[in-house]
């Protein structure tokens, strides 16, 4: 009898511990929250691109920073998370500036099989720890060497509740870039021939001139009109080359492009692609205007359809219309009333299809900003009638 209790009790201890152990091994993945103020809901940080997120109000739902709870000045009440993934071997950068004070920043590293529950368990690496008060709310951090997919998990406290911005940039740059630029590389061979001279195509970030994966629609091309997905092209080169690009990047403003390559030296050309950042100043290839009017020219239409696309689709962006005109001597009223006409024409056009006007505002700077001040044929009269835009 005892014996079958003493059993008895031994099944049901067991079958207790067995309950306890999966409930708390699954506990992790299943109660994981998704908020920016908790680790596992942090933000992906951009590179090279000035971001502003605002703080949510709260702490997030989980205790993210209670294992480092003694090294910390701010209890975790107003938080924002950040993440980044090295790609390749290389150095990481980061600062900014708060709005609120006093803010706490704490940085830490993981292995790239670790996550947020090194962090929450304390096993992850804390880099650093900074403390800002009123005395200096701009702050930029020491880099940190990381190693190919190594992780970056940074944390922003405020003890204020409210709901106010920071302001950050981050950039990575690689310790091998002849390696770096390799590993982003996305090559689309579309040669037949392999003893045919090879042209490289290359779609570049302008600033960095690292790799651009690009959406890439060829047309009119001979024998490879097509959509692809690539940051370089190998072609083959027979003679003169042509054809039409259309190029679409996440990130980046688009291109539309004639290839008319007629040299037989050239063996490669480089498309640079610029980046959405707040200020960038962009020119619209191919919206051009008749002399002395701000009517376009037919060659514009195409043009114009594809800026109110890119805007219909990228919600987030405002731009600032800057027209210019061509005109010899000093900038006259006249010159800077038609380069205003040009912006409000351009203006005209997206918010008559579709484009809410208060993402857009205009401005004419007449002649006092031409490409070529002393224009030597009809194209580069013509690159003078011409409209920019800039990110706002």
């Amino acid at each position: 009898m005892h014996f079958f209790v003493f059993k008895k009790s031994l099944f049901k201890l067991t079958i207790a511990f067995l309950t306890v152990c999966f409930s708390t091994a699954g506990q992790t993945s299943e109660n994981r929250s998704e908020n920016i103020a908790d680790c596992f809901g942090a933000i992906e940080l951009p590179l090279r691109t000035a971001i502003s997120p605002v703080f949510t109000g709260m702490a997030g739902e989980q205790e993210d920073l209670k294992p480092w709870a003694q090294k910390l000045q701010l209890i975790e009440r107003n938080a924002l998370w950040f993440n980044f993934v090295a790609p390749f071997d290389g150095n990481f950068s980061f600062g900014g500036n708060t709005e609120k004070e006093p803010v706490e920043i704490l940085v830490f590293r993981t292995t790239r099989d670790e996550n947020c529950d090194a962090i929450l368990s304390g096993k992850a690496e804390l880099v650093n720890i900074l403390f800002i008060n009123e005395n200096n709310r701009d702050f930029q951090l020491e880099e940190i060497k990381l190693g190919k997919e190594e992780k970056i998990f940074i944390c922003i406290n405020t003890s204020d509740p409210n709901k106010s911005s920071v302001h950050l940039t981050a950039d990575f740059v690689s310790s091998d870039k002849e390696a770096a630029i390799n590993s982003m590389m996305k090559i689309e061979d579309l040669r037949k021939d392999n003893s045919v001279p090879k042209f490289h195509l290359k779609f570049r970030d302008s600033k960095t001139g690292l790799p651009v994966n690009a959406r890439i629609i060829i047309s009119e091309s001979k024998g490879f009109n097509a959509m692809y997905k690539a940051s370089d092209m190998y072609l083959n080169k027979t003679g003169n080359l042509k054809f039409n690009l259309v190029v679409d990047a996440e990130g980046y403003f688009f291109k539309d492009l004639e290839i008319n390559i007629r040299d037989e030296e050239q063996t490669e050309h480089t498309i640079l692609m610029d980046p959405l950042e707040k200020g960038q100043q962009i020119e619209l290839e191919g919206i051009r205007f008749k002399p002395q009017s701000a009517a376009f020219t037919e060659e514009a239409k195409p043009k114009l359809r594809r800026l109110r696309d890119f805007l219909a689709v990228n919600q987030s962006v405002n731009i600032e219309i800057q027209g210019h005109v061509l005109k010899y001597g000093r900038n006259s009223w006249r010159a800077i009333r038609l380069s205003s006409k040009r912006a409000r024409e351009v203006k005209k056009y997206l918010v008559e299809n579709g484009i809410d006007e208060n993402r857009l505002s205009t401005v004419g700077f007449g002649n006092s900003k031409m490409k070529y001040p002393k224009p030597e044929n009809d194209e580069q009269k013509q690159a003078n009638r011409r409209v920019e835009i800039k990110i706002k």
